[in-house]
């Protein structure tokens, strides 16, 4: 998708494999109504909208460049069509941005976009397109939006939407400690704007992106506040990870009881989940579980969420729900069992690109089951530097689902 939007032996076996890998460090706010918008006229430009998008990509470039697109209303509906595809179809919502940053480049040359569409509405549009692809996984040219809406002078708002944005990127690549940064800026501008729902969002992913780092003492203030102003209705993903989320730091404290009221809570919010968010979201859950000692559960979590992530085509996260199952299996005296989740899991991805320390660890984890040497403590300890090296090293993990 390109155009003008976008220009600018003695060692335990895991930490052997893991030896010298290194490691370093959607339903956002709606966009504002930028111009008044009588319904007449509404209905004039959403035609315009649907003869744009009836094109095949390739040929609306050359669509778009008539004068009769250089509507700043047809920018506003692009910019509501791409926010509306974001959480669904970041693909569709990346063709129909890149469309939006385009009709601005191409306002902005006709003198339009300063006093009509603004610095704010232009902001928005690459912030979301971003994310767009981000979400595609295709970081360099996230990358090339964040760059050429950080240059804009925008509102506090403004600069909270494209502060938490880029702390999402910085997040699927790995960097954490610049992503805390940032999440701490936007809910600190969200705060200035008084968009308290948007900061509660920052809170949340604040304390999600401790959980995430193995720090939970650190993550149980925010989510605590976060969960008091998150809107359910509006971000069920986000409610439901906030209370998995307690729920994982209180077993980690030992705290089964209000581990397993955490987990409860975020039932209620599963019903409004897409497949994605279900998935995941069910992944984390069998990590609770299996933290609180709730074994039984937690391998029907992982029984469950593991063949749905292979039939996404997602190793990495079927490597480590294959670790998750295989230690649950071992205690349960299945061991004999895990070469054939190894097995299926190479079968499964067999002719693919794959990661070499991921290959690596499955066998190590069938060599070690088989010689009645699986640590549990030791195992389990491997998903979080694995993760952060894997992101590091930019292999391709699942993007976090929030826009």
């Amino acid at each position: 998708m390109g155009g003008a939007g976008l220009r600018s032996g003695s060692r335990s076996t895991p930490r052997r494999v893991l030896e010298g890998f290194a490691v370093g460090p959607a339903k956002g706010p709606a966009p504002s109504r930028l111009l008044p918008f009588p319904q007449r006229r509404r209905k004039a430009v959403e035609h315009l909208r649907d003869e744009l998008l009836s094109l095949p990509e390739e040929e609306r470039p050359d669509l778009l460049r008539e004068e009769r697109f250089h509507d700043p209303h047809l920018f506003d509906l692009l910019l509501e069509a791409g926010h509306e595809a974001l959480h669904c179809d970041p693909q569709r919502a990346g063709e129909i941005l890149n469309l939006a940053t385009g009709l601005a480049a191409m306002l902005e040359e006709n003198g339009k976009r300063a006093g009509e569409i603004g610095a704010e509405g232009y902001s928005r549009a690459l912030c979301l397109a971003g994310t767009a692809r981000r979400l595609l996984g295709d970081f360099p040219k996230a990358e090339a939006a964040f760059e050429r809406a950080g240059g804009l002078p925008v509102s506090a708002a403004s600069q909270g939407l494209f502060c938490r944005a880029l702390a999402m990127l910085r997040w699927d690549q790995g960097r954490s400690e610049e992503a805390t940064a940032l999440l701490y800026h936007a809910q600190r501008r969200f705060a200035e704007a008084q968009e308290m729902r948007e900061e509660a969002a920052c809170l949340a992913l604040l304390g999600m992106l401790h959980v995430d780092n193995g720090e939970p003492r650190r993550a149980v203030p925010l989510l605590r506040e976060a969960s008091q102003g998150i809107d359910p209705e509006r971000r069920p993903w986000l409610a439901a990870q906030c209370c998995l989320g307690l729920a994982f730091c209180h077993a980690s404290f030992g705290d089964t009881d209000k581990a397993r009221s955490a987990r409860e809570m975020a039932h209620s919010f599963y019903g409004k989940l897409s497949g994605e968010e279900d998935l995941l979201t069910r992944w984390l859950e069998g990590r609770v579980a299996a933290l609180s000692g709730e074994n039984e559960e937690a391998a029907a979590l992982f029984e469950s969420v593991r063949p749905r992530l292979i039939e996404r085509r997602r190793l990495p996260e079927a490597t480590f729900a294959t670790i998750d199952l295989a230690l649950l299996w071992s205690e349960a005296g299945r061991a004999a069992e895990v070469r054939g989740l190894v097995e299926e899991l190479n079968a499964a991805f067999a002719g693919e690109p794959t990661v070499t320390v991921l290959e690596e660890l499955l066998e190590a984890l069938a060599e070690d089951t088989a010689a009645e040497r699986l640590d549990r403590e030791v195992w389990s300890c491997v998903t979080l530097p694995l993760r952060m090296a894997l992101r590091w090293q930019g292999a391709s993990l699942w993007p976090l689902p929030f826009v």
